[in-house]
């Protein structure tokens, strides 16, 4: 199985063997973590989690080490929920590993946590964030076209202030746009903001000043690089050339995809 582990948005992949059902090697590849996740309902009807380590490799130990060390509430994700939930865990010790008793060359831990969500501070709730996560992802969109979001329009009217990128390659003369729906696939640029080259393989903040009305929309135009992207999500428009200034343009509209392009009215704390 594998699992993704981290802070909201950077999560790590790692190779979780369940030891109750899987025989674990060491020295091998498939011992990048062994062990158990269990969890169990508590009253409150969060669930409560056990990770029980029982098979490090030392690099694993000092990766997760670091993780733990970033906040005591991380992000879990599961292959078998096609990673599609976060699982905002918040750990009640910290993790602490020691040689493993059943397997001695590696190193074990156990450490527990409830489900308690993502707590957001009150001025960066989901109701100012605009477009997708900007999160590693399985593929990529190549330059010369724009692209816009369907997910989470926007559910306010102002200022868009904060932009995150993911590139997969380095993006080269980057514009980011606000766009609202004058008929179906039919889209007019309500602001554009230029802000250049986009460093790749890691997420990018932006600071913007970009106008925005409820209900309107995120897109991203660049002329050379690529974007991170899923084969899943609420869909896609596109449209070949910069249209970051286009009135009443007909976009062609693709369904399962997303992009990493990331927008919100408050710089996040």
């Amino acid at each position: 199985m594998i699992i993704k582990l981290g802070i909201l948005g950077s999560e790590i992949t790692f190779n979780f063997v369940n030891v109750n059902y899987d025989r674990v090697k060491p020295n091998s590849e498939h011992a990048l973590i062994s062990g158990a996740i269990k969890f169990q309902e508590a009253n409150n009807s969060y669930r409560v989690y056990s990770f029980e380590f029982v098979y490090l490799t030392y690099a694993q130990k000092v990766i997760l080490e670091g993780i733990f060390a970033l906040s005591n509430i991380l992000n879990v994700q599961f292959e078998t929920e096609d990673y599609d939930i976060d699982h905002g865990i918040k750990f009640r010790n910290p993790f602490s590993a020691i040689r493993s008793q059943r397997y001695p060359p590696g190193y074990e831990a156990t450490i527990i946590g409830v489900e308690v969500g993502f707590e957001v501070a009150p001025e960066v709730t989901i109701s100012t964030i605009v477009g997708s996560r900007a999160i590693n992802r399985s593929s990529y969109y190549p330059s010369d076209s724009t692209l816009i979001v369907a997910e989470r329009p926007a559910t306010f009217s102002g200022k868009i202030t904060y932009i995150e990128i993911f590139a997969y390659q380095a993006m080269a003369s980057v514009t980011v746009a606000t766009f609202t729906q004058v008929a179906e696939n039919v889209f007019t640029a309500r602001d554009s903001e230029f802000i250049g080259d986009v460093g790749g393989d890691f997420k990018r903040p932006f600071g913007v000043d970009l106008d925005v009305v409820e209900g309107d929309v995120i897109g991203i135009f660049w002329n050379a690089g690529y974007i991170e992207r899923d084969d899943k999500g609420s869909g896609i428009w596109i449209k070949t050339g910069n249209q970051t200034s286009c009135n009443e343009v007909i976009f062609s509209f693709v369904s399962n995809r997303t992009i990493s392009l990331y927008a919100n009215r408050n710089v996040p704390a």
